[in-house]
């Protein structure tokens, strides 16, 4: 679905919104809206999907010398010692995981890790996160396996198997 792909539709939107409004605030305003519509319309999208294969998928993922139990929600070290993930940054490993070497937006991060019955976790909420999810990382023995890419989201810099 092209329409909701939000680099395509930012043109677009931004000329409608121009040719309707008086004020540039007003235009800026109103796009960033929209674009944050349309952004988490695709991670919803991008999160339907994922559900729907999750039963299906592996049930351990490797990557940089760690080991991801799915099932277990578990998180082994390279060195073999099990590191503990809260839910929030469980949630932030899988979805980058799941989408290795992707760049994932705040937005789609913040929808993609929400659970079910839950308010959207705020975009500074997962930055805190990501942070605190980088440093257990680097604590196992794998540094700077997440990488900020600058006003686009996070990436994870490493190949990932399934086990």
């Amino acid at each position: 679905m092209t329409a909701l792909a939000p680099n395509a539709a930012n043109v677009t939107i931004d000329r409608a919104l121009a040719d309707y409004a008086l004020d540039d605030r007003i235009v800026r305003a109103l796009s960033l809206a929209v674009h944050d519509v349309v952004a988490r319309l695709v991670a919803l999208r991008e999160a339907e999907r994922g559900a729907a294969s999750a039963n299906e998928g592996p049930r351990q993922f490797r990557f940089a010398g760690f080991a991801l139990d799915v099932l277990e929600c578990r998180l082994v070290a390279p060195a073999g010692g099990v590191i503990r993930l809260p839910g929030l940054e469980y949630r932030l490993l899988r979805a980058f995981v799941d989408q290795p070497r992707r760049v994932l937006s705040r937005s789609v991060l913040a929808l993609t890790t929400r659970r079910d019955g839950t308010n959207y976790p705020s975009e500074r909420t997962i930055a805190v996160y990501i942070a605190r999810l980088r440093r257990r990382l680097a604590a196992g023995g794998g540094e700077a396996l997440i990488s900020t890419v600058r006003h686009a989201g996070y990436i994870l810099d490493a190949d990932v198997v399934p086990a």
